[in-house]
């Protein structure tokens, strides 16, 4: 189930330093199953969590990561959804500055 799920990603994460290389992979599973469960159960907890997540994994590569693209895009993607359910312009305008 989602909740399980998202407990072992969290443990995942916990186990591992943020310098393991799979560090990226753990963060993006935990904040896939977080998505689903807000988009199962709409609590913005979770989609505040997965926003978290998203700065925390562009922290963790250089602009130059291959990676640096399809986390910019997903932090743009999770903070519009905020908007979109709070209708924070200081979400909107985040994105805008990605």
């Amino acid at each position: 189930d989602l909740d399980k799920a998202i407990e072992f990603h969290q443990a995942a994460l916990l186990l591992h330093p943020s310098s393991h290389s799979g560090q990226l992979r753990y963060l993006n599973n935990l904040t896939n199953s977080l998505q689903d469960r807000f988009k199962q159960r709409g609590m913005m907890s979770d989609l505040d969590e997965t926003i978290k997540l998203h700065w925390a994994a562009l922290l963790l590569h250089p602009s130059s990561h291959s990676d640096q693209s399809s986390s910019l895009n997903n932090l743009a993607i999770s903070l519009q959804a905020r908007f979109m359910q709070w209708g924070m312009m200081s979400d909107l305008d985040e994105t805008t500055e990605l």
